[in-house]
Formats: C-alpha cells, structure tokens, sequence
C-alpha cells in the first residue's frame, strides 16, 4: 500500500457528545454544587449581585410571561416544566465571549488570569478555573437559554439556547449545533442563564429546607462577608437568607472575631456576653447563679476572675461594651506556635483570612430569641434553622468550599455530660474568610470537596485549632474553674462569718459529725425538734390566752407559761441557727469535694501512666538482661568459629553498647518508681551534672543543641535522686522542644542551654525566644501551656517536688532579646548538706 504524505491526510480528533454527560456527573457532584458554579459566574462578571430563581411547577413559556423584564421574549423551549433563572447585573457575554467561553468546554480565560495574579475591572479575582459552569447547567436540567447583554452598548444583545437531549445521540461533538437570535437591549449590562426541563423535580419541590442547607453553605449567608448580594425565590416564596441569621446572631452568649494578617499575627477578639454564665439543665447552678451573682449583674464575680493570675493567660479583661460582659484579646505570631510545615526553609503561610465564630447555648436561646425577634413558628422550627447554620464553614469570595461539617473537629473531647463547656459542631455558628488574592496556596480539590492537604493549608489549619484549643481552655476556666472556686470562696466566707472564725473543710467536717453525733446521742432530729418546738409552743401560747379570759385566774401559771413559751421559742431559734450553720458548712464541705472530684481523672491518668512506665521499666530491663547474655554466648562462639572475622564482633561490641547506653537511660527513670523514691541520698550538684551531660550529649548529638555547665560556688543537697532527675529533665526538654522548633523556623542559628550553680541556687535558661508573655504569671499552674499537644503539668509537678522538699522554683525577672523572660531559678536553701 503507497503510503500518504502527510499533506493527503485529513486525520482529526473528535470527541463523542455523550462525554458531556460523564463530564457533568463526575465533576459536579449534586444540584447544590452545580447551582454554585452558576453563581460564581456571576460573581466572576463584576456583578453586584445574582437572584436564583426555582419554579417547579410552571413550564418555561408560563415563567418568561410573568417575568417583570424578559415578557417580551420566547424560550427555544416554551413547553418545557420546571425552571431555574440565574439572574446577575455583570458585564455580559459578547459574540466571541459566548463562543469561547461558555460553549467552549473547559476552557476558561480566568485560570489564565488567576496564574497571571490579574482580576477584573472591579479588582475581583475570579472563582471559576476549570469552565465548568456550563456543566453544571447540565446536571440541572435538559435546555439551557441564555439572554445576555454586553456592558457596551455598541455590542450585539444574543439569545443563545441548546438542549442537552441533543448531546445523547451517538454523534459527535462538534455537530451540534445551539440556536441563537440577536435581540433587543432591555438591561444596560447583565445575564439571564435559564435552565428549563429540570431533571429532579422532586427534589426542588419537596427538599426546600435541604436546599437551602445546601446553599447556605455555598453561598454565605453572612451580610458583613461580601459585597456580592445573592436573593433567593423557590415557587414564589422569597428566602431572606439575611435576615434569620442576624437575628440570630444577635443572641450569641459569645462572638468571636478571628484575624490572621499579613504580618502573620493571629488575633482572637471575643466578646462575652453575662449570660454565657448561666445553666441551662443544671438546678444546682442555676440556684447559685441567682443567689451569687444575678443580685449585682456579675460584678463581683468579674473582679474575682480578672485578678486570677490565670486571666492573665487568656487576657480576660471588663468590656467596655455595655452589652457584653467580658473581653478577650489573645495574638499568637506564627513564628512562636510550634509543629508547622516549611515550605522552602519559610513557614508556610496561609495567607491573610479573618471570620467570625457564634457561640450558643441552646437550652435558653430559643425562648430568648422569639421575645425579641419573634421569627420561629416552633422550637422545632428554630432547631432546624440551628442545624442548618450549625458548624464553622469556609467561604472564599463568599462562596462555600465545601468541608465535612465538623473539620474543625470541636467533637474530639467533647462528652455528653452537662460539664463540657468548649464548642461544640451544634452550638457554634460561623465562618472562615478566605479569598482567590490573599489564600492562592490554599488549593480546592478539583471536584470542590475540601482542600488539598498541601503545607499551607496543614499550617491554616493548625492557626484554627489553636483558636479551639484557646476558647476550650477558656471556657473552662471561666465557667468551670473560676465559678468553682468563686462558690468555695463566697460559701466559705458564710460559714466563717456565721461561726466567727477561719472554717477550713477539716474544721467543717469535723463539726457535722459533732452535730450528727449530738443529735444521734439526745434521740433528736434537728427538722424534728424545731417542727415539735413549734407545736408545744403554738399549744402553750393558745393555753395562756384561754386563762387570760378565765374570772380571777392564777396569773403566776399563766406568767408561768408564757416563760415556757418564750424558752421554747429560743430553743427553736438556737436549734435552727446551729441547723442552718451545720446546712452551710455541709455545702462547703460539699463544694470541696466537687472540686476534688474534678482533680481525679487528672490525677489518675497521672498516675496511670506512672504505674505502666514502672511496668514497661521492669519489663525492659529483663529483656536486656535476656539479650546482653545471648550476645555474650554468641560472642564467645563467634570467637572460636570465626577468630578473624571483623565485621561480626564490631556488630557484637556495638550491640553491647547499645545496651549499656539504654541501661543508663533507663537510670534516669527507675529512681523515680515506687520502690526507690522516698530514699534521699547526698548529692553534688557539679558531680551529678557531669553525669548529666554525657546523657543530654547523647540525646542531644543529632539535634544540634549544646549544654554547657558553669560552676560558680559548688554545692551538696539531699534529695531523692530520681526526683532530681525528673526535676531537671522537665525544664531541661522544654528548652529542647521550643529550641528544635526555634532552629527549624530560622528564629535561632545556634541552640545553647546554659546551667548555672551558685550556692544555694541552680538556675536553667536557654538561647531561644523564651516564654510566651501570656503564660508567664501563671506557668507553674497546671494544664498551662503553649505546645500544641502539650499537658501543661511537667512545671507544675516539679513545683510540687520542689515545694514537699520545702524548696521553690521561679521564673526570673529578667528579659531576653525578645523581650521575654526566659530564666529560670531553683533554690535548694532548705535541703543543703553541709
């Protein structure tokens, strides 16, 4: 066969219609996110706004006809039933426009546009990258008609339909052909995209409140997010998407507003308002909250929780709003949080995104909602609205990307139980504002289902669960912690005061029993005497006003009674006070243990975990036993077997001393467990050191860190070993934490810790930025702390090693380059030897 120049070939690729269809199923994956893709057109066309219209029970011929602008214009379907009309003010599509863009599958100018950094005339930065608004348009209904007309008023008006019914032949592509007709200029610039033929009309008629869920999480709902105002009309019914959400916005206990600049400063700004205080299920609270402090609107309890040195943690400050009760003011600078991606030895960040985060109790915010605004027919009606709006979505532009609807995952140590006082997924309404300009490296998936998990968005992601771990811990603190022990406060003091003295729980208990045995010794029940008292007395005073009226009668009985009745009414008196003191001191002793009853899953996971180390401890040091003894029998038939190899004993000698070097980290621990740690020995300081530092110089040989030691006045001290290790290594692996974290962010080029002895003092510091200003008033207390997946209780439990020894330990005052303090000191006065 002659073969043909390339000049005789007519070759060409084409692609079958039905491939539209496959395109449209898989890339949009339901009706909501294809209404969105529409919308993002319009917001891409420099509209001021977009209307959405669905009707489901009218043909597209019915509609057109009582449209207010499009009367006088026929559908290329009329008969069609079912219609949806995106309706925007943009700048219109032109001749070339229509052809290449919206009949030209894929192809979108804006990708082009975004990868450039250019926007359009109004300075927008297009949402739209992949052209597949027209696909969504065929995942909604089978024809399509669009008037469009152009900003410039010298270009042609168009009138352009096809049906989709025509792509389902065995035909290709490029043979269909869509209508068009040039028409009349009704608007001076804007679009009319009608799809008629709707595919799920039962869908649109009868999931009204899924749709709208739907929407509400494309488009925001929020007013204050965007210029770009979006209407909704379903079969006549006008949806206020405004509207219910600002109202009820305005009864949030708190509002959170949340800023990430360009400076890489995060800023909480919350505002809280009196009634976050309060319990909805809770009788118990609720009796205090009305006894303690709805009597003076919370002031004394405000100037309780702000003098806490904790406040200082979370800035917890007056409001000076007269509507809210409280403030906060917290900044983290991402160079100071910890754990974050680098992308090109930088941080990688996210860009500049602000929102704002709505926090709800439900038990009381329907009731109070419809007294001030009075929009729910039903709780069931609020509930639902709730559950729509519910969860911290994600807009960029204004428009929903769509996440799971607890991404944030305010679930994870949530319980069911009335204590828990964090966000919640139903109780927290809010968003997070990104755009196309500041958050380019924040990339979508191509099908629009969340983010892809680069470094930039794994850097935005733990900025927001540093605000989660913020509002958990501070809404603890302040609705847990600072009520708790304001009631031990206020109970105390009315106990002291009614028993004129110091009451401590002890001196309380004590005296319930005294009480308890009083009354089981005489036979009597405190409610029981004074109920009787009460009828003998009643008796006798009815007795002595019968003899008044008695001719002549024996006035000394009847003085004599009315003494009986005056000494049993001062009975009753003593025995209700004593009653009423003992009822109080009960609640006190009541409140303590609550308190203690808080402290002991704490305490117990402590301990849990001591109990396993000592298991894993024992368990470790028989298998190295094991091991050491199998290595030393193969060594000694390695020798006789093969005398010249090498290789084999420098593996031998290095598993020998691989072992040792576990043994003599395992050291640092085994004086610490239960069966060594009350014995004290004397300790030199310089001697113990030196042994320290061949470990921390193994530990710290592939870490880059250096730990030095001078020795200015050499002293001995009596202490438990291991608690001295656990002492030292706490501070000693804090500075290691923040300073690897310091080295991988460029903050420092070098990593030092210094050690000083200088009788009667040790003192540790480190070369790295120091400690957070937030947290250095209240670090030696516990659950503070600025890692992410920190405890907070290593300082805390040193503090409490320290203070059983009668020592102490403190941050000093003075400041590093960064303005910090960053030293720190431990006095061993009381324990020296010598």
């Amino acid at each position: 066969m002659a073969k043909k120049s390339k000049a005789d070939t007519n070759f060409s690729i084409e692609i079958n219609s039905s491939v539209v269809f496959r395109l449209g199923q898989e890339l949009i994956t339901d009706d909501g996110q294809a209404l969105l893709e529409l919308i993002k057109n319009s917001y891409d066309a420099d509209a001021s706004y977009s209307s959405l219209f669905i009707e489901t029970r009218k043909t597209a011929s019915e509609v057109l006809k009582n449209h207010s602008e499009l009367t006088e214009f026929n559908s290329f379907y009329p008969k069609s039933k079912g219609v949806i009309i995106v309706e925007d003010d943009g700048f219109g599509m032109t001749e070339k426009e229509i052809q290449n863009g919206f009949l030209t599958i894929s192809a979108s100018p804006k990708e082009q546009m975004k990868k450039k950094g250019q926007t359009t005339d109004e300075g927008r930065t297009p949402l739209g990258d992949k052209g597949l608004g027209r696909l969504g348009a065929q995942r909604l209904g089978l024809n399509v008609d669009i008037y469009t007309f152009p900003k410039n008023t010298k270009e042609k008006c168009f009138h352009v339909g096809f049906s989709w019914n025509d792509f389902k032949d065995d035909v290709l592509l490029s043979s269909v052909e869509p209508k068009y007709e040039i028409i009349p200029r009704i608007k001076p610039k804007g679009t009319y995209l009608i799809i008629s033929g709707l595919n799920d009309l039962d869908y649109l008629e009868n999931s009204k409140n899924d749709l709208i869920n739907k929407i509400y999480s494309l488009v925001s709902p929020y007013k204050e997010q965007s210029d770009f105002i979006f209407t909704l009309t379903i079969n006549g019914d006008n949806i206020d998407l405004f509207e219910i959400t600002e109202n009820i916005l305005d009864i949030a206990d708190i509002k959170y507003n949340l800023e990430f600049d360009s400076k890489d400063v995060f800023t909480i700004k919350g505002k809280i308002k009196f009634d976050f205080l309060k319990s909805s299920r809770d009788q118990e609270a609720i009796s205090f909250f009305k006894k303690y402090l709805s009597k003076d609107d919370g002031k004394e309890f405000r100037e309780f929780l702000v003098k806490e040195k904790k406040s200082k943690t979370y800035n917890i400050l007056k409001s000076d709003d007269s509507n809210y009760y409280l403030e906060v003011n917290k900044e983290y600078k991402l160079k100071d949080m910890d754990k974050l991606s680098i992308v090109n030895e930088k941080l990688a960040s996210p860009g500049a995104f602000s929102g704002n985060i709505y926090y709800f109790d439900l038990g009381r915010t329907y009731n109070e909602i419809n007294d001030s605004h009075n929009i729910f027919d039903s709780r069931k009606a609020f509930r639902d609205t709730m559950k729509v709006l519910s969860g911290i979505k994600v807009f960029r532009d204004g428009f929903g990307i769509k996440v799971p609807h607890d991404w944030l995952n305010l679930s994870k140590q949530q319980t069911s139980g009335k204590s828990w006082y964090g966000l919640r997924p139903s109780n927290t309404l809010g968003y997070i504002s990104i755009s196309a300009k500041d958050n380019s490296c924040l990339k979508e998936t191509t099908n629009r289902e969340g983010f892809i998990e680069t470094s930039y968005y794994l850097n935005f992601y733990k900025i927001l669960q540093q605000f989660v771990d913020y509002t958990e811990e501070l809404h603890a603190f302040i609705r847990k912690e600072s009520l708790s022990k304001f009631k031990r406060v206020k109970i105390g003091d009315e106990v002291s005061e009614s028993a004129k003295d110091k009451v401590t729980p002890d001196s309380a208990l004590k005296d319930i029993i005294n009480f308890k045995s009083k009354g089981s010794t005489k036979g009597w029940d405190g409610k029981l005497v004074v109920d009787n008292t009460k009828e003998l007395s009643g008796k006798v005073n009815n007795i002595a006003k019968e003899l008044i009226n008695v001719e002549l009668p024996p006035r000394g009985i009847i003085t004599r009674l009315f003494s009986i009745r005056d000494e049993l009414k001062k009975q009753e008196d003593t025995v209700t006070k004593e009653s009423q003191t003992i009822s109080k001191k009960a609640e006190f002793v009541k409140t303590e243990i609550e308190h203690l009853r808080e402290q002991i899953p704490m305490l117990l996971e402590t301990s849990s975990l001591g109990i396993t180390v000592e298991a894993l401890i024992h368990e470790i040091n028989n298998i190295i036993d094991r091991l050491y003894d199998k290595t030393r029998l193969a060594s000694t038939k390695f020798k006789k077997k093969y005398p010249k190899n090498s290789d084999i004993f420098v593996y031998v000698e290095h598993v020998k001393s691989t072992l040792n070097s576990i043994r003599k980290q395992l050291t640092h621990i085994t004086p610490s467990l239960k069966y060594v740690r009350e014995q004290k020995d004397i300790i030199n300081l310089e001697k113990f050191w030196h042994e320290e530092l061949n470990y921390y110089n193994i530990r710290f040989a592939q870490k880059n860190i250096n730990i030095k030691l001078n020795p200015i006045e050499i002293f001995s001290i009596k202490i438990n070993r291991g608690k001295l290790f656990q002492i030292i290594d706490n501070i000693v692996l804090n500075s290691e934490y923040w300073l690897i974290e310091n080295l991988k962010t460029k903050s420092i080029n070098n990593a030092e810790i210094m050690v000083e002895i200088d009788r009667p003092y040790l003192r540790i510091w480190d070369n790295g930025k120091g400690i957070d200003p937030s947290v250095e008033n209240s670090l030696f207390e516990p659950f503070i702390t600025c890692k992410s997946k920190g405890r907070g209780l290593g300082l805390f439990i040193i503090s409490q090693f320290l203070d059983a020894e009668n020592c102490s330990i403190e941050l000093l005052d003075g400041r590093n380059k960064y303005g910090r303090k960053y030293k720190f000191e431990i006095d061993f006065g009381r324990i020296l030897n010598g």
